[in-house]
């Protein structure tokens, strides 16, 4: 008699289990149409080169509007990266089939010149099986596994594009990647006491749903996407209890990337 009912609030438990899948599932719907309403209302005029690109990116894997930004539009924006960052962006993130070896040399030329852009760098974790990345560029991109905040999670998302892409020997990829994987959880985690703590944190877990590390991420985690949502579909770079804080881009591409990523996943496991 014990097992039975033992058996009968396991299967409750799990049903209830199932239940609030379902409704976090619904609820990241809700969120995820008010955050792409929000970009599809700024017409294309991101203020930030690397926000346009997640976006494209995004509408490539998620197909989540019929409008690509304007290529003008973010040059126009962003006129200091009219010789690096755009030469490559038009050609390539903008229509990413048009990655051909035949023009490796515009490629490379850029790229070497501006390593210490972290669009160059991600350009290059992205597009080295099509360009083959130096041994020195590498070395170059691990080294800032070793720094903190913002150049450390970049860091991140370039091994593992690198990985991913075949474009390192697993053996030196992967190892680094599991340490890697570890301390963003921490970071995503940790009380971070900075104007961009928010931004930071949902960053983490952005990179972590895209790398599929999901059983890293808390069901508090999508729950802190879902309530830190502002009424416009944007989310802030800060928390303030005070006054509300200014929607930022930047936080705003990041959180939707996270629950695109989290929604996907939570339907796939429902199957």
């Amino acid at each position: 008699m014990k097992h039975f009912i033992s058996a009968i609030l396991l299967c409750f438990a799990l049903h209830a289990l199932g239940n609030q899948d379902s409704i976090m599932c619904y609820n990241m719907k809700l969120s995820i149409n008010k955050g792409v309403q929000k970009f599809n209302s700024l017409n294309a005029k991101f203020k930030r080169a690397d926000v346009a690109m997640i976006y494209n990116l995004l509408n490539l894997e998620f197909n989540i509007s019929d409008t690509l930004p304007s290529s003008q539009t973010l040059v126009d924006s962003n006129t200091s990266l009219n010789e690096s960052y755009f030469k490559l962006y038009n050609r390539y993130f903008h229509n990413r089939t048009q990655a051909i070896n035949r023009d490796s040399l515009t490629v490379h030329s850029i790229l070497y010149k501006s390593l210490d852009n972290i669009d160059s760098r991600t350009l290059w974790s992205f597009y080295c099986n099509k360009y083959p990345m130096p041994p020195d560029v590498f070395t170059y991109i691990c080294s800032y596994l070793q720094k903190f905040s913002y150049d450390y999670t970049h860091a991140v998302l370039h091994v593992y594009n690198i990985s991913e892409n075949k474009c390192a020997p697993d053996t030196i990829t992967k190892s680094m990647l599991q340490q890697s994987y570890r301390r963003l959880e921490l970071m995503a985690h940790e009380n971070l006491m900075s104007n961009f703590e928010l931004d930071l944190k949902i960053e983490c877990i952005a990179l972590l749903a895209y790398m599929k590390q999901y059983n890293r991420i808390q069901k508090s985690d999508w729950q802190l996407l879902l309530d830190t949502q502002n009424e416009d579909g944007s989310w802030s770079a800060s928390r303030n209890t005070l006054e509300p804080t200014p929607g930022n881009e930047h936080t705003t591409i990041l959180a939707l990337w996270a629950l695109l990523e989290g929604h996907r996943h939570l339907q796939n496991v429902k199957k």
